[in-house]
């Protein structure tokens, strides 16, 4: 009786008689419930273990049980007395007309009975009555008018008109109107109405004897009939100068009885007849219910153990097949993940042994570090991917909030992912909406790892010279700050399927498995930036068709900075006076400079190529600064430049925008008289900063010397404590351009002692987690219990492979200041060394 789980097979016979014998309702029971059990049970572990008949059908009740049954037997009964009462209800209704059929036949029958009386007296003589009763003026006979000896005059009545004296006391008498009429009347008021003109005619022509129907009149229901009248001998003597010939229909009297007299009658046998109906269907129904409750109670411990039974088995099958299709997921996951970190393990090792190899050639080894250094910052991308992902089904995912400017975030990614755009020869435009506000309160690294994961996307399954677009809006700002901004992708790259799209977000899966052979990747990314757009509380969608390219769209939800809104330009300019051209092919980055020239408060204007920038400047004059582009088509953006400075009369600065590198065009670029470089893309502070640079700010500090100046930490002393060997050589070879002198420990116990020492030996300690005889927290606590001033101010820092929150809040509560994650960033370095080490007084600059 139960439907079965999984896709229906074809049946065996040793299975057919199973089902049968599990049906305790038709059949007898040829084994009992425990042996039932125990041969499902064998089943069920057949399947367990059967991998390619994971659909295989659950066995359960072949036959009828006590409710299917029971539906039917009650919906074959309650629909023998539903057809019953329907067809009672009918014939009472035809009943009802019926006799209301006989009563106009018999008033037809009367009316005639009447007028035949009439005729064979002759007529009948009545007393004239003025008003009342007056000579016939359509019977002129003589002696149809006489006068008693008394003096009262009296008229023939001719058998017509005694018809309609008689119709005209029975409506008053019983409501049945009658009416004698004729499609050719002599007498007005006697013609026929609409229905009676049809109905003579099909009696004159001879297809009836007799016309009945349903109609309303007045707003009422009557039955209303009507037969001939047909000329008898009687009728001869006073109408054959009429015309009149024997058998002959000349009209006929129309009956119209109200069905209002049967209609108490009817509602009273109708409600007989329904109350009798559902009697008779509850007493069966009880009948049946009884019936039933006996034929269930013996097999409904059956039934219970059966559902109970079939329960168990679907969900060992459906956790089978979940485990099964996880289990191959999380294979073809370790393979993905296998491949992804032996390709870069293989270009490491190998370019290794090359550089080693080959001692005389500088060039080489400069590229194959490059090649390194790439393959190290993919395995370490690999390997950030697998720990958030652990994170995530650890429930341990989290985000910290803190300020952070939009626009340098973007920048950062930017710069990431820009030598890998080049590599492709890529156009990468980005659009940010002037009204997102500078800064945000939220968690900058997270919202950079979502934005460089669709960037990385787009630019491994865009072709080489496709088009990649961002765009950033804002979508949403409330009275209390909060913003809700929606960020776009887009590229000009292979598509996705709507199948596809169906399994991007999803963990340790990718769109297609031939995708991760082809382009390479993890699987991780997607799914790990749609959990940290919805802690965000946005959503993350894509849109896409195969071949036409995707765009991923994500939004979130920040509160605005503190940071007030102000120009980047410098006070004390007249910025509007100053005229700024944009030269470059793309429409999209003219559009966009001429809106930052707007936001900007800048005189900015456009040219799409070299030949329409010569003539605006022939046409309008010099130009302050130029934004040149360096590939466009006809003249490229060096030949411009060379052409401004052959003609520039006054000063003018070209700024040379591209999404290369400069080293591989700066040496034609300065030839050709080129004064600035920026990468591309443009963004509106980059734009400010070198209009403030080029436009009489001369005095304005460059960065890289005042980073050089604080990189300079001579005079101090760091203590490092690292177990391993490779470890301290890295951290004393990236900070020896800083000239900061450097003690080594090898544990903490070690590190514990020279401190203890000499206290005031060291201005900072780099302080490993694991490490041998005492670990680095511990080794902090020692130090921070020391007696002496030194031990509680001197800035310890972790320096660790420890890179989860949690291990940052460890070292915090340990005693330390700071932490940086290995492998090391040199950046990160110098920046906690400019952080906890302020300038001493007469140390060197750089």
């Amino acid at each position: 009786g139960l439907p079965p789980h999984g896709k229906r097979k074809k049946r065996t016979r040793n299975h057919q008689e199973t089902q049968w014998q599990a049906c305790g309702l038709l059949f007898p029971v040829r084994c009992d419930i425990v042996h039932e059990i125990s041969k499902r049970d064998k089943m069920m572990r057949k399947n367990d273990h059967a991998d390619d008949r994971e659909t295989r059908e659950v066995p359960g009740h072949a036959g009828l049980s006590v409710g299917p049954l029971l539906c039917l037997i009650l919906f074959f009964w309650t629909g023998a007395f539903a057809a019953s009462l329907w067809y009672t209800l009918g014939e009472l209704e035809t009943h009802a007309v019926d006799s209301a059929r006989i009563q106009a036949r018999t008033a037809f029958e009367k009316d005639v009975m009447y007028r035949r009386w009439n005729a064979r007296m002759g007529g009948v003589m009545a007393a004239v009555v003025p008003g009342v009763l007056e000579p016939n003026p359509y019977l002129t006979l003589p002696g149809r008018d006489i006068t008693s000896t008394d003096g009262v005059r009296y008229t023939k009545i001719n058998p017509a008109f005694m018809t309609r004296l008689v119709h005209e006391l029975g409506v008053s008498e019983s409501g049945i109107l009658g009416h004698i009429t004729s499609n050719k009347p002599i007498r007005k008021g006697n013609e026929p109405d609409a229905w009676e003109s049809a109905a003579l005619t099909q009696l004159e022509a001879g297809n009836t004897h007799e016309v009945s129907s349903l109609e309303v009149m007045n707003g009422a229901l009557y039955l209303r009939f009507i037969r001939p009248l047909l000329v008898e001998e009687s009728c001869l003597p006073c109408h054959s100068f009429q015309g009149y010939t024997l058998g002959q229909i000349r009209g006929g009297i129309s009956i119209s009885v109200p069905m209002a007299l049967f209609e108490a009658t009817l509602r009273e046998a109708k409600q007989v007849q329904s109350v009798a109906h559902v009697g008779l269907w509850a007493l069966g129904m009880l009948g049946i219910g009884g019936a039933a409750l006996r034929l269930s109670h013996g097999v409904r411990e059956r039934k219970h153990v059966e559902v109970l039974l079939r329960k168990e088995v679907a969900q060992r099958l459906e956790a089978t097949q979940e485990a099964q299709k996880a289990n191959a997921a999380k294979s073809e996951f370790l393979a993905r993940m296998s491949h992804e970190m032996r390709t870069p393990m293989n270009a490491i090792i190998g370019m290794t042994t090359i550089a080693r190899a080959s001692s005389a050639d500088l060039k080489k080894k400069d590229y194959c570090l490059d090649k390194v250094a790439g393959a190290s910052r993919h395995l370490l991308g690999v390997i950030n991917d697998i720990l958030d992902m652990s994170k995530i089904e650890a429930n341990k995912f989290e985000l910290f909030a803190a300020e952070f400017s939009f626009e340098t975030m973007l920048q950062k990614v930017a710069d990431i992912i820009n030598f890998r755009m080049e590599e492709k020869r890529q156009r990468f435009t980005v659009h940010l909406d002037q009204h997102i506000p500078r800064t945000l309160n939220g968690d900058e690294q997270r919202l950079a790892q979502v934005i460089a994961n669709l960037l990385s996307n787009a630019v491994k399954f865009t072709p080489e010279a496709g088009d990649i677009h961002l765009d950033a809006r804002l979508m949403e700002k409330d009275d209390g700050g909060m913003c809700t901004l929606r960020i776009a992708v887009k590229d000009s790259g292979i598509g996705i399927s709507k199948e596809q799209q169906a399994k991007l977000f999803s963990s340790f899966t990718q769109a297609d498995g031939g995708v991760a052979r082809k382009f390479g990747g993890t699987g991780l990314g997607l799914a790990i930036s749609k959990q940290i757009v919805e802690m965000m509380e946005g959503r993350i969608w894509v849109e896409s068709e195969l071949g036409q390219g995707a765009t991923f769209f994500f939004t979130m939800r920040a509160m605005q900075g503190e940071d007030t809104p102000q120009s980047l330009l410098r006070p004390g300019v007249s910025w509007n006076t100053i005229r700024v051209l944009m030269v470059d092919d793309d429409h999209a980055m003219l559009e966009y400079f001429l809106e930052l020239a707007q936001q900007l408060g800048i005189n900015g204007e456009v040219a799409s190529s070299g030949d329409e920038a010569c003539g605006m400047i022939q046409q309008h004059g010099q130009y302050d600064l130029y934004f040149v582009d360096w590939i466009m088509p006809g003249m490229n953006g060096i030949e411009l430049a060379r052409w401004i400075k052959g003609r520039s009369e006054e000063p003018s600065i070209v700024a040379m925008i591209s999404s290369a590198e400069w080293s591989s065009l700066a040496e034609h670029a300065q030839k050709a008289g080129v004064d600035k470089f920026l990468p591309k893309p443009l963004f509106a502070s980059t734009i400010a900063d070198c209009v403030n640079a080029c436009l009489g700010l001369t005095n304005m500090p460059e960065r890289k010397e005042t980073e050089e100046t604080q990189d300079c930490f001579e005079g101090y002393c760091l203590l490092l404590a690292e177990d391993v060997d490779i470890n301290r050589e890295i951290v004393q070879s990236l900070l020896e351009p800083t000239r900061i002198r450097i003690e080594c420990a090898e544990n903490g116990k070690e590190a514990v002692r020279m401190f203890s020492a000499a206290p005031e030996r060291y201005d900072l300690i780099f302080m490993d987690i694991h490490m041998p005889e005492m670990d680095g927290y511990e080794a902090t606590r020692h130090i921070r219990a020391l007696d002496c001033p030194r031990a509680h101010a001197v800035p310890i820092v972790a320096m660790t492979a420890n890179v989860f929150r949690e291990d940052v809040e460890r070292s915090l509560e340990a005693g330390m200041q700071g932490h940086i994650s290995k492998p090391l960033d040199i950046q990160e370095v110098l920046a906690t060394l400019r952080r906890c080490l302020a300038p001493k007084p007469g140390a060197p600059s750089a």
